[in-house]
């Protein structure tokens, strides 16, 4: 597979239609368990807000949870058999997983959506195996540019997604009609992904390696890698911060600003323009550092703002915190990400990138379970321990940059 201008559009577009997808929902999930006027559940008649809110947090952890178990076994076969293939396959996967939850609201039935929101979380690996279709066809100069623009497509998913969701589901009075864009853009994904996506599969050689591999060892064997461990275990630092901030963002607006869902949905919009910045600039950074540089510049950025938010009662402060931490954080992406693939084999390209998109779904329910404890003593203390993290991941990557120099005088 070779690198073409429509291919970078096709990885592209795949990442920003499938976020776009699985963040068309976001916006109704509240309304879709507290509203009692509506009462689309039979399982809810009767239960408290306590009850309803329990059941709400369950159905929001079900999504990552998929992905969990999911990204590094679909990550794994894709370097088997082929990226085009396995992308098909979980697009097809996802796209039934969002019918299902449409079934779901029209029939009342809990269950249903339970079993569909889980389900498709476990089909959606799609960034994991666009991001190892980006190291396929990269040479070490193009693949920053082109993980950053990877992360530009992510992060623009995640405004056009729950804005075009939110306001349909306004505008028609249906709390469906996210899922059904979500399943429509996952089938729009699939034709685009069949029509420019070469279908190439690994030579001989290649599935020689992903056989033996698979053969060998579990499909978490990548956790016990001497050369990658360390870097799962940093990646896991870096997004307990990004999951910490963005579990708990809206509870501190509400806080302290007392926001509601319109300014919450600005607010949002607010911290993604500044990472679709942090892209751009990652990538232009990394022509002129090295990963551990830039990784450290990431998550010293992203370490400030976490830090400060406590600290601001205006609005003119918190717009700042967004404008450090959004820059932050997609800087500290791109290092993380790129870290772990350029340590990976090309022939487990795949595996690696989807044990990368496993760590960080982790890392988003050992944030909610902290989070929750946290939140108890202040949600102030949630961004503390957020800015914490980051600098913690922050220095894993000074150490790493001194064990690379250490590297470089034994071989001289």
């Amino acid at each position: 597979m070779r690198y073409s201008p429509s291919l970078q559009w096709a990885i592209c577009l795949t990442v920003l239609l499938s976020v776009a997808g699985f963040s068309m929902p976001a916006p109704v999930l509240t309304p879709l368990f507290l509203d009692t006027e509506k009462e689309l559940f039979t399982a809810l008649h009767g239960l408290d807000q306590v009850a309803r809110v329990w059941w709400l947090g369950a159905v929001i952890l079900l999504y990552p949870i998929g992905q969990l178990f999911g990204a590094p076994l679909f990550g794994r076969y894709s370097d088997k058999i082929g990226r085009k293939q396995v992308l098909q396959f979980t697009l097809l996967g996802v796209a039934t997983g969002y019918l299902g939850m449409v079934v779901a609201i029209h029939t009342g039935s809990l269950w249903l959506l339970v079993i569909s929101r889980l389900g498709a979380g476990f089909f959606n690996s799609n960034v994991a195996i666009a991001q190892a279709i980006a190291a396929d066809i990269s040479t070490p100069e193009s693949k920053p540019r082109l993980f950053a623009r990877i992360n530009m497509a992510l992060n623009l998913g995640w405004i056009i997604g729950p804005l075009s969701g939110g306001y349909a589901a306004y505008a028609w009075n249906d709390y469906s009609l996210p899922f059904m864009f979500g399943m429509s853009l996952a089938l729009v994904n699939m034709l685009m992904i069949t029509l420019w996506l070469p279908g190439t599969k690994p030579n001989a050689e290649q599935r020689q390696q992903a056989q033996a591999r698979h053969q060998q060892s579990s499909r978490w064997a990548l956790l016990k890698d001497a050369k990658l461990a360390p870097l799962f275990a940093l990646t896991l630092f870096s997004y307990l911060a990004i999951s910490m901030y963005f579990s708990y963002f809206n509870v501190y607006t509400v806080d302290v600003f007392d926001f509601g869902p319109r300014e919450i949905a600005w607010s949002a919009v607010c911290i993604s323009i500044p990472m679709m910045f942090g892209s751009w600039a990652g990538a232009r950074l990394k022509a002129r550092m090295t990963t551990s540089n830039l990784g450290m510049a990431g998550h010293a950025l992203m370490a400030a703002g976490m830090l400060s938010l406590p600290l601001m009662s205006t609005l003119e402060g918190f717009a700042l915190t967004l404008l450090f931490t959004g820059v932050g954080m997609t800087i500290s992406e791109l290092a993380t990400s790129l870290v772990v693939s350029n340590e990976a084999s090309e022939a487990q390209q795949g595996e690696a990138m989807g044990m990368y998109r496993s760590v960080s779904m982790g890392s988003e329910l050992a944030a909610v379970a902290l989070g929750s404890a946290l939140i108890m003593a202040g949600v102030h203390w949630v961004f503390l321990a957020a800015g914490t993290f980051a600098a913690i991941a922050g220095y894993g990557f000074r150490i790493r940059k001194q064990a690379v120099a250490r590297a470089k005088l034994s071989v001289a």
